[in-house]
């Protein structure tokens, strides 16, 4: 029998791979599969031996934005080594440019676009029979959710305790924000944006087997988890009461929200949720630009009853660098998205990815981005690359002064005590790690307190009371 090696290279070790872990479920029947999980923290030499000593005949990689060049790199040395084994690439990063890559990198054998339960199985059986076959083969998807079998009937009780486990209940998205590929996935596979869900029932099969195999945390990687009004409600309540003392993280809309679910969401367990909510920005035009009108009353009432319930782990997201949002813009979307108190905000950057919408309008808005991975915007014709200089800066220190729970008495203090705004406050300290050459470099948990504690009083004549001995 011919042997499948399927590789997953994940941004970290705590992370799983779903993709590689259904593609082995459904390759299983007709070839021998190795599968195993690596992260670009390691040295390429550790994925590279247990592929090689290995001797597969295939060799297929899941590729994403922060691996795509690591496995690049990996997979050319394995075909240097290896000369007669296939490789075949899949995954978002390669779905939207198979022929540029195909044309740069000639040791790709093949590349599949978009989903590959029917194609993957199909190109292999083809390849076993040594017949001609497309480098990238679609199919047109109905209604249905892809027929696809559990991929984690294998999961150690090692792996569910020690690894965040990824799990999906629906695929597609209803909405079509540019930036996102969920907008232009049809463009590959036909079908492939309509939101198409796993029944009720098989939710919560698998999802009580998960719980009893010892998963700690599960997070769905459905693109709206709440689409479905109804449908969320439902799982929302077998999640709080069926699944042990196992964390559910949700990606979902604010706004579409309603009093059952939020409801549901403040007296579950506490710790139970973990709640996702991309706000993206609270500049109307811009939210338009990008095809995400919202409600922006609405999601910021419901994130506020979220946060003020104290129940849920509450993530909330801007994106600096959208279309028609400018520095000045920008400033009024991060104070009114502090104001919401969530556990945390991250201040994110737009990425201008192969294959979704704003790729084409980057000479309407002006955007200058980074053509490699992660496809990072550089500038505007509304935000120059100095304004997103000093953004980035002041993204780190929100992680670290924000984000991080030890620091964040600390940090409410100070701005309440220094009557800025958080944003000017964040700006400013910002200036002052910079000075100090402290952007640079990690500081330990007790540093980090000081250099506050430093800043508040040379700017502001503000005394910190002094830290919990925990931070001594």
């Amino acid at each position: 029998m011919k042997k499948l090696f399927l590789a997953a290279v994940n941004s970290q070790y705590s992370h799983t791979n779903l993709a590689v872990r259904i593609l082995r479920a459904v390759s299983e029947p007709f070839v021998e599969v190795v599968c195993e999980e690596f992260n670009i923290n390691q040295p390429s030499f550790i994925p590279y031996r247990h592929i090689i000593s290995s001797k597969p005949n295939f060799l297929g990689f899941s590729c994403y934005i922060w691996n795509i060049d690591y496995i690049l790199k990996l997979a050319r040395d394995i075909k240097s080594a290896l000369p007669e084994v296939i490789i075949i690439l899949g995954g978002p990063e390669v779905s939207f440019k198979a022929k540029e890559l195909k044309r740069d990198y000639p040791f790709i054998d093949y590349i599949i676009c978009g989903e590959a339960e029917q194609s993957f199985p199909l190109l292999l059986k083809s390849l076993i029979k040594e017949t001609t076959h497309s480098p990238s083969q679609m199919y047109e998807l109905d209604d249905a959710f892809p027929d696809s079998p559990f991929p984690y009937e294998n999961l150690t009780h090692g792996e569910a305790e020690n690894r965040l486990i990824y799990y999906e209940t629906a695929r597609g998205c209803p909405f079509r924000c540019t930036y996102c590929l969920s907008g232009s996935i049809s463009e590959i596979c036909p079908g492939g944006s309509r939101l198409r869900e796993l029944s009720i029932d098989r939710v919560k099969r698998e999802v009580k087997f998960l719980a009893s195999r010892g998963v700690k945390t599960l997070k769905l990687v459905d693109r709206t988890f709440n689409a479905n009004k109804s449908r969320a409600a439902e799982l929302m309540r077998f999640f709080s009461s069926g699944t042990g003392d196992m964390c559910i993280h949700l990606e979902i809309a604010a706004d579409l929200l309603n009093d059952e679910m939020l409801e549901i969401l403040s007296s579950a367990p506490k710790g139970k949720f973990q709640i996702e909510a991309g706000i993206q920005s609270f500049n109307e035009n811009t939210l338009e630009a990008v095809r995400r009108k919202t409600n922006l009353e609405l999601v910021r009432n419901n994130i506020l009853a979220l946060t003020e319930s104290g129940n849920c782990h509450v993530h909330i997201d801007l994106i600096a660098g959208l279309p028609l949002e400018g520095f000045e813009s920008f400033k009024h979307s991060f104070n009114k998205a502090y104001a919401l108190n969530a556990d945390m905000l991250q201040l994110g950057f737009l990425k201008v990815l192969p294959g979704s919408v704003i790729e084409t309008q980057c000479e309407k808005y002006g955007i200058v981005y980074r053509h490699y991975a992660p496809y990072e915007v550089i500038s505007t014709d509304c935000i120059s690359h100095e304004e997103v200089i000093k953004l980035k800066c002041m993204s780190y220190v929100l992680d670290v002064y924000y984000n991080k729970a030890r620091n964040r008495e600390y940090i409410e203090f100070v701005v309440d005590s220094s009557q800025l705004t958080p944003f000017e406050l964040f700006s400013r300290l910002s200036e002052y790690l910079d000075e100090r050459g402290l952007l640079d470099r990690p500081m330990s948990s007790t540093n980090q307190y000081e250099v506050l504690r430093s800043f508040a009083e040379d700017y502001f004549g503000i005394i910190i009371p002094l830290p919990p001995p925990k931070l001594k």
